[in-house]
């Protein structure tokens, strides 16, 4: 059985551990430990498929569906940490309770996300496979806290615009797999398909909240929001969206105060309108 890391570096797979040492930053919203992302390596291990439905025995054996979907489940099982770390920080700035409670819901849709993911890895890799301990470097490191333009700088790079593009390339997945109808039409292609739909409806919401952190922090300080608006620059001519996002929100005091209330975000398919389309079409409203 080969497992990999999505990039070309299949390996093939020992019983016991499914080994998955690279950086995963493309995945939900990365785990940053000294600047470095980090995630746990994957194991074999039924933990983390108990609740779901995908088969483990007796599926069809794809190992680059395998490796996707570990790779995708090491991503999502590294934002638990990253949304935990994340709620301390916005704590240590006095952060308004939304914005609180928007940061610990994140971290229960990431296990549920991790979960979902590992049960598709396990079904179509033919065996359980789960999380293994974190590196000791998450907690060997130590949490600093983060000054008020850290925080906003960090939300900004971790979850305006690594978490939202994220949400394109698995909303992107899925028109691929609904593309492709009938040629994957059975139980466990529809499974992928709803799990993608569920990631991409709540990672909608995390970018929301990053950004959100971002209108908050921002229009507190005229130099932070020069700051933001720099880090936004180089991705504009790529993600015209993201330019949209930035002038809307960043240093706005409307938007900001906006930050105090909580916010859902309304994801709706519409025939005809491609889901990475209809995120950030979403994403955007969310702000309007």
């Amino acid at each position: 059985m080969l497992f990999g890391g999505g990039d070309g570096d299949a390996q093939e797979c020992p019983l016991q551990v499914v080994v998955h040492r690279q950086p995963i930053r493309d995945v939900g919203r990365p785990l940053m430990v000294n600047g470095t992302a980090v995630a746990c390596d994957a194991v074999s291990s039924d933990a983390w498929i108990g609740t779901r439905d995908a088969p483990v025995d007796g599926g069809v054996i794809d190992a680059a569906r395998a490796a996707k979907w570990t790779r995708q489940a090491q991503g999502e099982h590294a934002s638990v940490g990253s949304f935990a770390a994340f709620t301390l920080q916005l704590m240590a700035n006095a952060a308004p309770p939304a914005l609180l409670a928007g940061a610990s819901r994140a971290a229960g849709d990431e296990v549920r996300h991790a979960e979902q993911s590992f049960a598709l890895a396990s079904a179509y890799g033919g065996r359980a496979i789960g999380a293994g301990p974190m590196p000791t470097a998450v907690l060997s490191s130590g949490l600093q806290p983060q000054s008020l333009r850290q925080l906003a700088l960090a939300a900004l790079d971790e979850g305006g615009i690594a978490e939202t593009l994220s949400v394109l390339r698995a909303a992107a997945d899925y028109d691929r797999l609904v593309a492709a109808g009938g040629a994957a039409s059975t139980a466990l292609a529809q499974l992928e398909r709803d799990t993608l739909l569920g990631i991409v409806r709540d990672e909608t919401r995390h970018a929301a909240l990053a950004w959100r952190t971002v209108a908050w922090a921002s229009a507190q300080s005229a130099a932070l929001a020069d700051e933001c608006r720099a880090v936004v620059a180089p991705h504009r001519a790529a993600h015209p969206f993201l330019g949209e996002l930035a002038d809307r929100l960043i240093g706005n005091a409307a938007q900001a105060q906006r930050a105090l209330t909580a916010v859902d975000v309304d994801l709706r398919l519409v025939d005809g309108v491609s889901l990475r389309d209809a995120a950030v079409q979403a994403l955007i409203e969310t702000f309007l």
